[in-house]
């Protein structure tokens, strides 16, 4: 039980970090759920916007399921942690 337990939260701190690094490749606050409105390259760079968007819009979808995934995660721990106690006795 001890050694289920000692893995999930491994998986959450690995998720956590995962998700921490996610965010700074989107350019994404660590703290906040919002992108930076960084300056532009001009009208020159159309094509490499729309490519780049694209490529946000991806992450941006793997960085929704890393969340899910996380907050399942913690679910089952958090009812790993209360059915521990019983459990030992």
């Amino acid at each position: 039980m001890k050694e289920d337990l000692a893995i999930a939260k491994n998986n959450i701190l690995s998720l956590y970090d995962e998700n921490t690094n996610l965010k700074k490749e989107l350019g994404l606050d660590a703290n906040a759920d919002r992108m930076d409105e960084g300056g532009g390259g001009g009208e020159a760079g159309q094509g490499k916007k729309s490519e780049t968007y694209s490529e946000v819009e991806e992450l941006r979808i793997q960085l929704e399921n890393e969340k899910k995934q996380r907050q399942e995660t913690e679910k089952e721990l958090n009812l790993q942690v209360r059915s521990s106690p019983s459990s030992e006795k």
